[in-house]
């Protein structure tokens, strides 16, 4: 682990302390080696960095990763949201749409949990005043929806299939009532379709175009499984359970489980994500 952790730590080696999205682990950064990097990338270190210095009593690791959280952090607009790509040179937005689901989900879940795990302060107050940020401008009723960073201006009334997370997040942070009216209504998608769609527009109630795919994410698994063992209530084992059922009625072909290509048909694709296996039957 020390080893592939010392590979990785010349991505850090920026202007801003943001790293790069890859690194060759033979050569370092190599020349020409994109100069953007997601905001979930970036800000997506804390917890492995972190637990591998505590074991090594080896802060190095821990600043790393929390200096690059800490700097995406303090480019947030003025709103308090971010945007999903950023230069690691310059610390200059490149993509400005704002969300908690692709592309900087994980942003917001390493404060809250970086906070859980090792109890420095300055992650609470970063998650905390993150958090009023989306729930100011990004929250629309149940759904959590796509904004521009800077006027907070909707982009895309759509709810994403990897927002599905956030709910557990909340349930983590003690906003228990919100988490389960956004997985409730949530839910209410994937009885609507037997599968939770990658997108849906939250205005018209509908598929969002070219989103209308399931390959078998857990982010709305997981949520129910926070929100189970933060109430003990149990409606949402049900909730589990039913969707088990709904993947293997759905999904279940003689090799595995296969994606869904058409949440209206059900259509298949001929492919298993990993994180079938990794994390949406983990839960």
């Amino acid at each position: 682990a020390k080893d592939l952790a010392d590979r990785l730590l010349p991505a850090f080696d920026t202007p801003t302390g943001i790293p790069l999205g890859t690194v060759n682990l033979r050569r370092g950064v190599l020349p020409g080696e994109n100069r953007v990097a997601s905001t979930a990338g970036a800000g997506s270190l804390l917890l492995e960095f972190g637990t591998l210095g505590r074991w090594l009593g080896n802060r190095t690791y821990y600043d790393k990763a929390f200096r690059a959280l800490q700097a995406l952090y303090r480019r947030r607009a003025a709103t308090g949201l971010v945007g999903n790509h950023i230069n690691v040179d310059t610390g200059k937005w490149t993509a400005v749409e704002s969300g908690v689901g692709a592309l900087i989900d994980s942003y917001y879940e390493y404060m809250l949990k970086g906070y859980v795990l090792f109890r420095d302060p300055r992650l609470i107050e970063m998650f905390e005043d993150s958090y009023r940020a989306v729930d100011t401008h990004l929250r629309s009723g149940p759904w959590t929806i796509l904004a521009e960073m800077t006027s907070a201006q909707i982009t895309q009334p759509t709810q994403s299939s990897l927002a599905a997370f956030f709910p557990g997040l909340q349930a983590m942070s003690g906003d228990y009532d919100r988490a389960a009216e956004s997985a409730r209504a949530l839910h209410a998608v994937w009885r609507k379709y037997g599968v939770l769609p990658e997108g849906y527009n939250v205005e018209r109630r509908e598929l969002s175009p070219g989103q209308v795919n399931y390959p078998l994410r857990p982010e709305l698994i997981e949520s129910e499984f926070y929100l189970h063992w933060a109430s003990g209530d149990p409606v949402w084992p049900a909730a589990l359970r039913e969707q088990l059922a709904a993947i293997e009625a759905v999904a279940r072909v003689p090799c595995g489980y296969a994606r869904v290509r058409n949440a209206w048909t059900l259509e298949l694709e001929d492919a298993m994500e990993s994180f079938f296996l990794s994390e949406t039957l983990k839960y």
